[in-house]
């Protein structure tokens, strides 16, 4: 019940101006306290271009910290040698091509992945690969993306073999 009250409860503020290396910070704290919370080693490398959005920065750290803690929990989960490395997460921030004025984030991770036949329903609510998981995680964050007039796309990372590349479009608003 409290998983349905908090996703009806989602809203974004009124939009600010913020830079795109405030959203790098955000982005670099809460990595920090969910691999604390996991208990789960990382490493983060950020690539930031200048710019600037006009955005609810707080409703982006809240997509972010979502994103951040479905990488960090589902590598935790990992049996393999990777699991010993640390998980890997890269974190790209850009202006968005073809919307002027918007912002490009690209969340990659060297976890599990995601199965081809799980991608259509990882927004759906109540979906979770994960046994104790809930399922409404990816399904607020793709819904915060949409109220900020943005998108949430996730696919496979192909160069690797491995893990996920997690797109959030926000356009200028």
């Amino acid at each position: 019940v409290k998983a349905v009250s908090d996703y009806a409860a989602l809203c974004v503020e009124k939009p600010r101006l913020v830079r795109f290396a405030d959203l790098a910070v955000m982005a670099r704290e809460e990595a920090g306290t969910l691999a604390e919370e996991t208990k789960t080693p990382y490493t983060l490398r950020l690539d930031v271009q200048e710019g600037t959005l006009n955005t609810d920065p707080e409703a982006v750290r809240r997509i972010v910290r979502q994103l951040l803690r479905n990488s960090l929990e589902a590598f935790a989960e990992m049996p393999d040698a990777r699991a010993t490395q640390g998980l890997r997460l890269t974190i790209t921030i850009g202006p968005h091509s073809e919307h002027e004025g918007g912002c490009r984030m690209l969340v990659q991770d060297n976890g599990p992945g995601i199965l081809a036949k799980d991608l259509p329903f990882v927004f759906d609510p109540f979906f979770s690969t994960r046994p104790l998981g809930l399922g409404m995680g990816l399904c607020k964050a793709e819904r915060l993306a949409k109220d900020l007039g943005g998108s949430l796309t996730i696919a496979p990372q192909e160069a690797s073999g491995s893990g996920c590349v997690v797109t959030l479009e926000i356009p200028h608003t």
